[in-house]
């Protein structure tokens, strides 16, 4: 982290690296993939966030943070072209703990793939499970875009 603070992108990583080989169990590992994950994402390199990311997933022994990979993972493979791998990422997400994000990325997902009847279902979940308070407008546009109804 304080490597990142500092702009030191190549320190960072090979700190990290080291982190995640010497402690793959902790969940400081599983926090400092998150933050190398985010560090390639900044610098274009999608294959190196999808590494840092399915590491999470694969070694993390908490299941929140392997969600939020995993979220994060779905993310990424859409952008890299792989909406189907991104489909089966999400859909191992807990609904129950993530439901909100999880069906407006599968919303996403859905309508990139052309599902505009599926993507409005999963924009409807998202919209049924946007906590109170929750910013609506973005959900709304989405939904709407799709051809669903608006929010009350």
């Amino acid at each position: 982290m304080q490597e990142i603070k500092k702009g030191d992108k190549e320190a960072a990583l090979e700190r990290g690296g080291h982190l995640l080989e010497a402690s793959a169990k902790s969940s400081y590992a599983a926090l400092t993939a998150l933050e190398l994950a985010k560090l390639k994402v900044d610098q274009s390199d999608l294959e190196g966030a999808r590494y840092y990311l399915q590491w999470v997933v694969d070694h993390s022994s908490q299941a929140q943070l392997k969600d939020v990979a995993r979220l994060r993972l779905g993310r990424v493979l859409v952008a890299k072209g792989d909406k189907a791998g991104a489909l089966q990422v999400v859909n191992a997400v807990d609904a129950n703990t993530f439901t909100f994000p999880a069906q407006e990325l599968k919303g996403d997902i859905l309508l990139a793939q052309g599902n505009r009847e599926a993507a409005r279902a999963a924009y409807s979940a998202a919209a049924d499970a946007l906590p109170k308070g929750g910013d609506r407008s973005r959900i709304e546009m989405k939904l709407a875009d799709v051809g669903g109804k608006g929010m009350p």
